[in-house]
C-alpha cells in the first residue's frame, strides 16, 4: 500500500517539507512562524501576512530596524474581548512566545502568572522592554507585579 503525504488545507497541495518552521522577511519585518504540519509554507507566509496586514496599522512598526509596539493599543483591544490577530502577529514576529524557558513572565502578589493568554495558554515575553512597557500598559506603575526571568522549567509529572 503506498503512503500519501499531508495535504495542506489552505491549497490542497501535497506538503513536501518536513519542517514546521517557516522564516522570511515582510517589509523590514522578519517573522517564524510554527506552522503546524497541516499547511504548506506558502500558505503559512500568505496567512501570517494577511493577519499582520489587519492589526499593523498604530500596533506594529519599526524603528532603527527593532520592533516596535504599542501595549496601550494591545491592551485595549484585549479588554474588548478582540486582539487574537495581535497575539498571532506577536507570536510570528517573535515578540511573544508559548515557550517559557529564557523568556521574562509578569508576575502578580501571590504569586499569579499575568502574562497575554490565547486561550487558556500564557505568552512570554522574549524581550524584558516589552515585559516592562506591557506591564506599564495593563497595569500602570502601580508596583504591584514584577518580571521575572524563567531560567529552569520542571514537571511535577502530575
Amino acid at each position: 500500500m503506498k503512503k500519501r503525504g499531508m495535504k495542506c488545507l489552505g491549497c490542497s497541495k501535497a506538503i513536501t517539507t518536513k519542517t514546521r518552521w517557516t522564516i522570511f522577511n515582510y517589509d523590514g519585518f522578519r517573522f517564524r512562524i510554527d506552522r503546524g504540519t497541516d499547511i504548506c509554507p506558502k500558505c503559512a507566509k500568505a496567512e501570517a501576512i494577511r493577519t499582520f496586514e489587519k492589526v499593523r496599522k498604530g500596533f506594529v512598526w519599526l524603528r532603527n530596524g527593532e520592533v516596535v509596539v504599542n501595549w496601550r493599543a494591545f491592551v485595549d483591544n484585549r479588554e474588548r474581548g478582540v486582539g487574537r490577530n495581535m497575539i498571532e502577529t506577536l507570536e510570528n514576529l517573535n515578540i511573544l512566545s508559548l515557550y517559557a524557558k529564557g523568556r521574562w513572565s509578569l508576575v502578580g502578589i501571590g504569586p499569579v502568572e499575568i502574562n497575554p493568554r490565547s486561550s487558556l495558554l500564557p505568552h512570554y515575553f522574549t524581550r524584558l522592554s516589552d515585559a516592562r512597557a506591557y506591564g506599564r500598559a495593563k497595569f500602570g506603575r502601580s508596583g504591584r507585579i514584577e518580571i521575572r526571568h524563567i531560567d529552569r522549567v520542571t514537571s511535577i509529572g502530575v
